[in-house]
């Protein structure tokens, strides 16, 4: 079904985005005292400071940014043929399964669909 809708490649690569592990968090948007007094306070009490869980928590931020920019502007241009109500059920409860904000994008437009 992909393959073959106009849209695949967009809902695939939502798809792709959507589904990135791990728990996000915007670190730009923290004040840059709370970043120094962290790093200072894990290397006072561990010895060491681990930046891997931030930058893919970040990553995790970012992807799910991306995939909610990139399902606004599919789902304003998406027609209101079958096969595109079936791609749209599809990613609301599979394809987007691990980002709630993407499925709830998606749960707007079947229920606007309908309306």
């Amino acid at each position: 079904m992909l393959q073959s809708h106009p849209y695949g490649d967009e809902f695939k690569s939502i798809c792709e985005l959507s589904n990135v592990g791990g728990s996000s968090h915007n670190y730009r948007d923290e004040p840059v005292g709370n970043k120094v007094i962290e790093i200072l306070l894990f290397l006072f009490l561990f010895g060491e400071y681990n930046t891997r869980s931030r930058r893919r928590s970040q990553w995790k931020y970012d992807a799910t940014e991306e995939a909610l920019a990139k399902t606004s502007n599919l789902l304003n241009k998406l027609d209101s043929s079958d096969d595109s109500n079936w791609l749209v059920t599809y990613m609301a409860e599979e394809g987007a399964r691990n980002c709630e904000e993407v499925k709830k994008k998606f749960e707007e437009y079947l229920e606007s669909c309908k309306g």
